[in-house]
């Protein structure tokens, strides 16, 4: 009878022994190989069924409600089918069937598990049905504008009442975000019932999700146009509102159209973004760019909540993670429109005409900066308020999405203009 001795890895410090015996030897047990194969998979199968009791009881525990119900185990993946039959199935810890070599890498295998994420079965169908349509809140609505080759639904957040006496506040998200980034800021403006508005562009959150090139194309031209019909859609052209924009693109190219025409606003507000011509794109963005890997960083549903996070000194909750993942979970249409954006900006040239044009709107530019920045460094900020004579508030425990880490503060700097 010939044994075959393999070692496999396992937690650090511990190693693993399986001994298998040959095809043509029989089990001492006075199981046949079928018979052994059938009872290790009705073993994992309740494993799986125990881990998944386990992990439910613990999120009920959690959060005060009852157990969900257990999503069914996929049926046993060992059994032959017309005279194939495969030893270990394709799924698990020890997964060596013809496509186990998806488990059986160090990515797998390294994976951080989220405990807190209430998806049964843990596939992404799942996932999308559990987070779906959960960022559409109370204050959303929908408007529509009409494109010169195509309609767009623009998903649309409003608090607050109309004064006479106080500007509208619009607010306008970068790319990898949407109108969410705001939500806690504009539910501080709710408190002293400010007019404001967040909107999705084109390609994000829940506006329509154009696929470049039909109908619809990411560049200066087009985004520029999103934003005025908006503006137009909400009756808010004329009423001359503050723009607070944030992040890399989409805001850059409103801040040139601010610059441009300063009659059409009453303050342009600057939070952390990129206000220097020497600039650099962050590693993230730059990857959209390259011609192998553009088509797989686009469809990595993590990537944005990564990004966002990254840039701070908080871990972002999932509830907001959530937020930024929904849509390249349910379409590849954004990843696609990330890859048309950054294919389409002269990124160092915008910051140049955006300098230049600031430096003309004299006491209409202010600047608010989160000094826990990890992408842009807090001299950008400072140097472009000497050029522009910008008011600068620096907002120390702070970073990137500076109106999420501390929107009570960004919401009074925004009520004293």
């Amino acid at each position: 009878m010939a044994f075959l001795i393999s070692l496999s890895s396992g937690p650090p410090g511990s190693c693993r022994t399986r001994i298998c015996m040959s095809e043509g030897s029989e089990a001492t047990d006075g199981m046949s190989k079928r018979e052994r194969r059938e009872q290790l998979a009705r073993e994992r199968e309740e494993r799986i069924r125990e881990k998944r009791r386990k992990r439910l009881e613990e999120l009920a525990e959690r959060e005060g409600t009852a157990p969900m119900g257990t999503a069914p185990v996929q049926d046993n993946q060992s059994e032959p089918a017309e005279g194939m039959a495969m030893p270990k199935g394709n799924y698990g810890e020890d997964a060596s069937g013809l496509f186990g070599w998806v488990n059986q890498n160090p990515s797998s295998k390294n994976a951080v598990y989220m405990p807190a994420f209430k998806g049964d079965g843990g596939n992404t169908g799942e996932m999308v049905r559990q987070i779906r349509g959960r960022g559409k809140t109370g204050e959303g609505m929908e408007v529509t504008i009409k494109m010169p080759k195509t309609e767009l639904q623009i998903y649309v957040r409003k608090v607050g009442t109309q004064k006479s006496n106080l500007a509208p506040i619009v607010l306008v998200h970068g790319l990898l975000a949407n109108s969410w980034c705001y939500k806690e800021l504009l539910d501080e403006l709710e408190k002293t019932d400010r007019e404001a508005y967040a909107f999705d562009f084109p390609g994000c959150g829940y506006s329509t999700w154009p696929q470049p090139g039909v109908g619809f194309s990411f560049t200066q031209e087009a985004i520029t146009e999103v934003f005025e019909k908006v503006l137009s859609s909400l009756e808010l052209e004329a009423r001359e509102p503050i723009v607070v924009t944030q992040g890399y693109i989409h805001n850059q190219y409103i801040n040139l159209w601010a610059t441009k025409n300063p009659d059409r606003i009453s303050k342009l507000v600057l939070l952390n973004q990129p206000l220097s011509p020497k600039s650099k794109l962050p590693f993230v963005l730059q990857q959209y760019r390259l011609p192998l890997v553009a088509p797989f960083v686009a469809q990595d549903a993590v990537r944005a909540e990564r990004f966002l996070e990254g840039g701070g000194p908080y871990q972002m909750t999932i509830d907001d993670a959530a937020r930024y993942r929904e849509p390249f979970l349910e379409s590849m249409m954004p990843g696609l429109g990330l890859i048309d954006a950054m294919k389409n900006i002269d990124f160092n040239a915008n910051l140049q005409q955006v300098v230049d044009g600031a430096a003309k709107m004299k006491d209409k530019v202010a600047i608010v900066w989160g000094s826990s920045d990890k992408y842009l460094d807090i001299s950008e900020g400072r140097e472009f308020s000497q050029l522009s004579g910008a008011k600068f508030r620096e907002i120390d425990n702070a970073g990137f999405m500076v109106q999420s880490d501390w929107p009570s503060r960004v919401a009074d700097f925004l009520r004293e203009l």
